[in-house]
């Protein structure tokens, strides 16, 4: 990653935290902050984090809800082990975009929720007690060229009408599927390699839709791609071998 190391130090006690609200702006620049529960709490205002370090004992590091706005780049946000909560948690109409980071050691890499969006790329995601990224309820996210490995459950996890750009990731060796989209999500999955799954590189279910064009999917453990999805989802040329139990199996081929 690259941080630099003359980086000012800020230590909260006490459980208090940043809070930014009422169209405030919070710019963290080559900051080192720890907290023992929130780090950065953001409503109705706008975060902007370059080259720091981000640490939450307990809970969230970052959290947006309402109209905020978020840029973190460059940067390193964890959780203490075994803390409760995403790094970066987004509610409400809430919007961030997060390049170039290290992201590790949170209940969900990444959340979003309630019609959040953003965008998320050239970043490493892992080692998550659940997934790297999770949209649920509507949210909405462009994610590209993404290393997500390594992560308790999922990689990229879309339920209940979330829907997604996801181009050109690693999302390998994960504790169940590589990319998981359910509950009348949509998605557009392209040029990612998912290989070394516990369950399937690509799981499509639940009245899912969109397409699966030029993946890799390789020796996962049950299917390389698994398709239970709306028929109308498009399966294009996909690069899938030695996966456990089938490479490509469709449900509406049978």
């Amino acid at each position: 990653l690259g941080i630099r190391e003359d980086l000012t130090e800020i230590h909260f006690t006490n459980d208090n935290y940043f809070s930014v609200e009422n169209n405030a702006t919070l710019t963290l620049e080559a900051v080192s902050l720890h907290n023992t529960n929130f780090s950065v709490y953001v409503e109705d205002g706008e975060i902007i984090i370059n080259d720091s370090r981000i640490y939450a004992g307990k809970n969230n590091a970052i959290m947006l809800r309402g109209n905020s706005t978020g840029i973190i780049q460059g940067s390193e946000i964890t959780h203490a082990p075994g803390a409760w909560g995403p790094c970066i948690l987004l509610w409400e109409n809430s919007f961030i975009e997060i390049e170039n980071s290290y992201i590790s050691g949170c209940e969900y890499g990444i959340g979003f929720d309630d019609n959040a969006s953003g965008i998320i790329r050239d970043n490493t995601i892992q080692d998550s007690i659940y997934s790297g990224i999770r949209l649920e309820s509507y949210a909405q996210a462009t994610i590209e060229n993404n290393e997500i490995i390594e992560n308790g459950y999922d990689g990229i996890y879309l339920s209940n009408h979330a829907s997604a750009t996801i181009r050109g990731n690693e999302c390998s060796r994960n504790g169940s599927d590589g990319i998981y989209i359910g509950d009348y999500s949509f998605a557009t999955v392209e040029g990612n390699t998912c290989n070394d799954n516990s369950s399937d590189g690509i799981q499509i279910t639940g009245e899912a839709d969109g397409s699966i064009i030029g993946n890799e999917c390789a020796w996962n453990v049950e299917y390389g791609i698994d398709m239970m999805g709306s028929e109308a989802l498009y399966l294009g040329s996909n690069n899938c071998h030695g996966n456990g139990v089938q490479d490509i199996y469709n449900y509406w081929d049978n």
